[in-house]
């Protein structure tokens, strides 16, 4: 690992005690795994059931002269799966062969997607027979992806049927039917990947998912959430919002780390925005930080950059005596925005 201080506001290098270097290297490593827990249920940010037939791309490639076998006009391929009234709860088994029915082919490894093998749950449905099964949250609902394309390619753009299920009664049985979407711009030989880049987003609270974060909403929530996020006993703590997924947790020690997840990468400037929002108690030095460059794994996978800003006044015998100390920090990747803000209280 890597690492180096940055210039203070003097334009100097940033002094730290070799205890705030040693704690943003350890902190730099942990950024890189982030924790899982229970999610929150209250409200389930989940897809509709059904979904909105007036969308573009859900009526992708479907123009009024086009037309079906029978010389009528062609149906878009939402309105045909909106007519099968598909119910949460059907076994999935059934559900898929509707599907099936209408024209949509599991995606599978052959024909370039690239499922999470290493899951478990992913290979055991496999073995079930389900090969479109892509990735499973294994927190919370228990959701699981599963993809389809259309056997018409002159469909334009392609669609990707997504449909989420919730687990069996019994361990590893046959997965329920819980809700459907179509995505656009597919194509077989890009590697399937959810859209929302993680099923989490589908357990968070979506009280707020039509407004940004702010302070105001942040406030409200630490206080809906005070026993959650104090005791930790609730598991993570998400909340989604129209420009991030907030997500809360509670690690060893009484640790605890509040995490926003841009929906797309951000500028350094914004990501100090939302660093400030979560300093609540404006208690960390942002003029100050040391950056540290980390693998995910071995020195094969991704290079990750964590820079990290430490509590303001704060000696290093201090934070002994104290036995924690708070931080945020931005974290990227080489050449491209910050992914992830947090703040946490580390406990040691």
């Amino acid at each position: 690992m890597d690492f180096s201080a940055q210039t203070g506001a003097a334009g100097k290098p940033a002094y730290l005690p070799s205890f705030s270097v040693l704690l943003a290297v350890a902190a730099a490593l942990l950024a890189v795994s982030c924790a899982s827990g229970e999610g929150a249920t209250d409200q389930i940010a989940a897809v509709e059931l059904s979904a909105d037939t007036d969308s573009p791309a859900l009526n992708a490639g479907v123009s009024e002269e086009e037309v079906g076998a029978d010389g009528e006009p062609a149906e878009p391929v939402a309105v045909s799966l909106e007519r099968l009234n598909l119910a949460a709860g059907t076994a999935y088994g059934e559900v898929r062969s509707r599907i099936m029915a209408q024209g949509w082919m599991p995606y599978a490894a052959s024909a370039g997607a690239a499922p999470d093998v290493a899951d478990t749950t992913v290979r055991k449905l496999h073995e079930l027979g389900f090969e479109e099964a892509q990735s499973c949250s294994g927190t919370g609902m228990g959701f699981c992806r599963f993809e389809f394309t259309h056997v018409d390619d002159t469909i334009v753009p392609q669609p990707l049927l997504v449909v989420i299920t919730t687990p069996s009664s019994e361990l590893y049985g046959e997965p329920h039917f819980y809700s459907w979407r179509i995505e656009e711009n597919v194509s077989s030989e890009v590697a399937s990947t959810p859209s929302d880049s993680s099923l989490a987003v589908l357990e968070a609270n979506a009280t707020y998912a039509e407004q940004n974060f702010s302070e105001v909403l942040y406030a409200q929530i630490r206080e809906d959430e005070a026993y959650c996020l104090d005791s930790g006993s609730c598991g993570d703590v998400r909340y989604l919002f129209k420009d991030v997924l907030m997500v809360s947790s509670v690690g060893e020690f009484g640790s605890t780390e509040m995490a926003l997840l841009p929906h797309q990468p951000v500028s350094k400037s914004q990501a100090m925005t939302y660093a400030r929002l979560l300093d609540a108690d404006a208690v960390i030095d942002f003029e100050n930080s040391i950056v540290a460059e980390s693998h995910e794994g071995d020195s094969t996978e991704p290079m990750v950059i964590t820079e990290t800003f430490f509590e303001a006044g704060l000696p290093e015998e201090a934070a002994y005596e104290l036995g924690s100390t708070r931080m945020a920090q931005l974290i990227s990747s080489p050449g491209k925005g910050i992914s992830r803000i947090q703040f946490s209280v580390v406990v040691f």
